[in-house]
C-alpha cells in the first residue's frame, strides 16, 4: 500500500519498499534459510504459550503464524492483534542491509525512528557523544521491561550492530528468560 500524500514520504531522501508477508516466518527464512524453524521456532512457541502462567506473554513473536495472543492475554486491551515484534525486527534487518549496501560510508551518525513518532521539541542529536563505538543513544521512557526500541541514534561504527537483532535471535542457541524476553 502506498500513501502518495504522506508528508514523510514526500520529504524522504531514501524510500525502500519490502514485501508484506502473511507469515513473517517466511521473511525470516530469507536471512539464512529455514533451519531456525526446527531449532528455534518450537522453543518460541513452547515458552511463549506455556510458560509463566498469569504473566504477560511476549509480543516478540508477533507476525509469525501460530503466535497470536493466548487466552490469558487476549482479554487485555493491548492484545487485540498478534503483535508485531518479528515484523519490526525484520524491518530493522532490511534497513541494516540497505544502510550497509547503499549509505554506510556517506554518514557519520544515523537516527532511526518509527515514522509514527512525533517530536514536539528540537532533537539536537549532533550534540550526543558517539565517540565510543559501543554506545547508542535511546530515549528514556516506554522501556516496558527492556530498552525503548522506538528511536535510536548511533555512529557509523555501530549502526549495523544496533540494528542486527535477527541474526542473534535466530542463529544462536535460544533459551527463554522471562525477565529478559517478557516484554520484547
Amino acid at each position: 500500500m502506498t500513501y502518495p500524500n504522506n508528508s514523510l514520504l514526500q520529504r524522504a531522501k531514501y524510500i525502500w519498499h519490502h514485501r508484506e508477508y502473511d507469515d513473517w516466518a517466511d521473511a525470516i527464512d530469507t536471512i539464512n534459510g529455514t533451519s531456525w524453524r526446527k531449532t528455534h521456532l518450537p522453543q518460541f512457541h513452547d515458552y511463549n504459550v506455556f510458560s509463566y502462567r498469569g504473566k504477560n506473554r511476549s509480543i516478540l513473536f508477533g507476525g509469525i503464524a501460530g503466535h497470536a495472543c493466548d487466552t490469558l492475554t487476549a482479554r487485555a486491551s493491548w492484545c487485540e492483534h498478534d503483535g508485531s515484534g518479528i515484523i519490526v525486527f525484520m524491518l530493522r534487518h532490511w534497513l541494516m542491509e540497505r544502510i550497509r549496501e547503499e549509505v554506510l560510508g556517506m554518514y557519520d551518525t544515523f537516527v532511526v525512528t518509527r515514522p509514527d513518532n512525533m517530536y514536539l521539541c528540537p532533537h539536537v542529536f549532533t550534540e550526543l557523544d558517539l565517540s565510543n563505538d559501543t554506545v547508542i543513544w535511546v530515549p528514556e521512557g516506554q522501556e516496558y521491561g527492556g530498552y525503548c526500541d522506538r528511536h535510536l541514534v548511533a555512529s557509523r561504527a555501530n549502526i549495523l550492530n544496533a540494528l542486527d537483532i535477527m541474526q542473534e535471535l535466530t542463529h544462536t542457541p535460544y533459551e527463554w528468560d522471562y525477565e529478559k524476553h517478557h516484554n520484547t
